[in-house]
């Protein structure tokens, strides 16, 4: 836009003089603007912003001047459109964004004079328009609005009448945002019926079950003055003891009596196919379920990507999703391998993300979606229209690279993306976060990052994108990195940024109340960007290496290791620590040593708060929240290469799985996922228990 208004001005040829009676001889004059840019950045269709310039006359000769657009100006307008600026004065221009259509406007605002020099200046316009979001929160008591002013949604209960889709209700009335009817009675007088109310069916009224004796073998009757009658049925009359495991039911001298058989039958475990009946139990003698803390598979699924076993990702069915060097493979909750598609080739799968039937995988410089249900490729996003075209030379290269992505609540994306341009020998690297809408088709710039990238992506319980931010290009040992959350209004404190740390690795959480913990020196911030419990930093930083925070009720729960002075025989490379700190304060609960490597480990919690870790050497260990041990496991798995960034998450049946060694795994537990955070936010991800 910059050489285009260049160009542009250097066309323009606008004479300038005062030719009337007033001339002064010798004079000159001029035109100047104090702002060549203004930028009104992102701004929703409805609403309307403003920014001011001064237009001012340098010189001894007053200025005539008028007003023009240039480019894309749908939405943009100025005034006073024309007037007389005095000589050395200044008159201030007020530009009025008014969008009606949503996209990016880039134009330019020609002021063009009467002056002896510098007779036209140009100032270059830059906006987004974008909808305003769909505020519907599915709740028929609520009116929702889009607040302009504030850029937040508004959900205003109402008394209003509504349907709570129930028919033991009536005068159903909405009450504080919630739908509310009065009870239905459904007594019908018939003291031998049972009454009660269905909410799908509404009143049924049934044979009274009072006089139920619970022998299938009598005819059960209720008297109309109100007793019973229990009368035995006839011998061989069929019935059913309710035991799968015999067949040819039927009654004798008032008794429903069984024959055992081996027939097929179902014990209700998945894992199990060949159950039959032996001495009236329901039995697969080729399978043994396993125990707490028994390995229940150890699937091999050949060379696994970079990055795979960081980021465990389970759908509805507890189907585990895992990338190897050739694409991804789909793993049932039996261990058993449901599909593979090897045509996809090695993809960032630390990046990933699912929603429910949707999995988006990051490969090279696109996020491929794939059906969860057949591995197919539904579509590719591309990212080439996130940055601006510059002109190099032919014989360029140009790579873009994808390196994570969040998932918004609408089912939108906001990606970190960077390109690299190496144009003979200079090399310009630049880095921004895209956002591509809920139908996966549009991906625009949502953010400008310069010279620096997002390492890590977050969405927050507010809808903000917080993220690791750190100077380009990647592949730095170490580098600055901080904290930024970019808000989501014109409320202060809602964007901020923490400072500049160097560390081997830094990841983050999100915790209760957005609060956000950053595992560069264990340090937190409330979503206002206020640190608290501060866990002290090392005087080293590069001395700490933690892998992915847990945050979950009161505790936060992490592994590091630490460069020790007094480095021990079994710990060479320094010791590996699991570190269990009250999120409120920072103070340590619990603080277990191992003697194996545990390196940026992500451990994973269930329901009542149990921690579950696995180390370098392929041992899966389990501990209480507060440190007490429960099992441990030894897998089945590879170990003979370097396990890093292993994350776990944990099924609907309490299984704890993974994918590490060549492997995908699953060790038995005893509780599934409660609603523990990971740093993968906003995900249909049962494995970390988001949505």
């Amino acid at each position: 836009m910059r050489s285009l208004l260049v160009a542009l001005l250097a066309g323009l040829t606008i004479g300038g003089c005062s030719c009337d009676g007033d001339v002064v001889v010798g004079g000159t004059s001029s035109l100047a603007v104090d702002r060549l840019v203004l930028d009104f950045g992102r701004v929703f269709i409805g609403q309307s912003r403003t920014e001011t310039l001064i237009l001012s006359a340098p010189g001894e000769i007053q200025v005539e001047y008028a007003a023009s657009f240039f480019g894309n100006a749908a939405g943009f307008a100025a005034g006073p459109a024309q007037g007389r600026i005095s000589p050395n004065n200044g008159l201030e221009i007020v530009v009025r964004f008014d969008p009606q259509v949503a996209g990016r406007r880039e134009a330019a605002l020609i002021f063009s004079s009467d002056a002896t020099r510098n007779a036209t200046v140009a100032v270059e316009l830059r906006a987004i328009a974008v909808e305003p979001p769909d505020c519907e929160d599915g709740n028929g008591c609520t009116v929702d609005v889009f607040d302009l002013q504030a850029g937040v949604c508004i959900h205003r209960a109402e008394r209003l009448a509504c349907d709570d889709f129930n028919a033991c209700t009536m005068s159903d009335t909405c009450v504080e945002g919630v739908c509310l009817g009065e009870s239905r009675s459904c007594d019908d007088g018939d003291t031998c019926t049972d009454d009660f109310c269905d909410p799908r069916m509404g009143c049924v009224n049934v044979v009274t079950t009072n006089c139920d004796d619970g022998n299938p073998c009598t005819e059960d009757i209720c008297r109309p003055n109100g007793g019973c009658d229990n009368i035995v049925l006839d011998d061989g009359t069929p019935c059913n003891d309710l035991e799968q495991c015999t067949v040819a039911d039927i009654c004798v001298a008032g008794r429903c009596i069984g024959v055992p058989e081996g027939i097929e039958c179902d014990d209700g475990d998945p894992c199990s196919t060949m159950e039959a009946c032996f001495d009236g139990e329901c039995l697969d003698p080729t399978y043994e379920p396993p125990g707490v803390g028994d390995v229940k598979f150890a699937t091999p699924v050949g060379r696994l990507a970079p990055g795979a076993g960081g980021n465990v990702i389970l759908d509805r069915a507890d189907t585990m999703f895992v990338a190897t060097s050739s694409g991804v493979s789909a793993i049932d909750e039996c261990g058993e391998i449901v599909w593979s598609n090897d045509d996809l080739g090695p993809s960032n799968f630390a990046a990933a993300v699912s929603f429910p039937g949707l999995l988006s995988l990051p490969i090279g410089d696109r996020i491929v979606d794939i059906d969860t249900s057949t591995g197919s490729v539904l579509r590719e996003i591309f990212f080439d229209d996130v940055f601006e075209r510059v002109t190099t030379a032919t014989t360029a290269t140009v790579s873009l690279v994808v390196h994570d992505a969040a998932v918004r609540a609408s089912g939108s994306l906001v990606v970190s993306v960077s390109r690299t341009i190496l144009d003979g020998a200079t090399e310009r690297f630049d880095g921004a976060l895209a956002e591509v809408d809920p139908t996966h088709s549009i991906s625009t710039r949502f953010i400008n990052l310069g010279a620096r990238w997002a390492r890590r992506v977050a969405i927050d319980a507010d809808e903000a994108v917080v993220a690791i931010v750190e100077g380009g290009p990647p592949g730095a040992a170490t580098s600055p990195a901080q904290m930024i959350r970019f808000g989501v209004g014109a409320v202060p404190g809602d964007t901020w940024s923490s400072g500049e740390i160097e560390a081997a690795r830094t990841d983050l959480a999100i915790g209760e109340a957005s609060a956000v913990w950053w595992s560069a020196g264990l340090q937190s911030f409330t979503k206002d960007g206020v640190p608290f419990g501060l866990v002290p930093a090392p005087l080293d930083p590069a001395a700490v290496h933690a892998g992915a925070p847990v945050a979950a009720g009161p505790y936060v729960h992490v592994v590091v290791r630490r460069e020790d002075t007094s480095t021990l025989a079994f710990a060479p490379g320094g010791t590996y620590h699991l570190l269990t700190i009250t999120a409120s304060t920072g103070e340590t609960v619990s603080d277990i040593m191992f003697t194996d490597p545990v390196v940026g480990m992500s451990p994973v919690l269930d329901a009542a708060g149990n921690v579950f870790v696995l180390t370098g050497a392929g041992t899966l260990f389990a501990f209480t929240a507060l440190g007490q041990p429960i099992f441990f496991a030894e897998l089945p798995i590879d170990t003979s290469r370097r396990l890093d960034d292993i994350a776990l998450g944990i099924t609907s049946k309490g299984v704890v799985v993974g994918a590490a060694g060549g492997h995908a795994f699953g060790v038995q537990s005893i509780l599934p996922m409660s609603g523990a955070a990971w740093p993968r936010h906003r995900r249909d991800n049962l494995a970390t228990g988001h949505r």
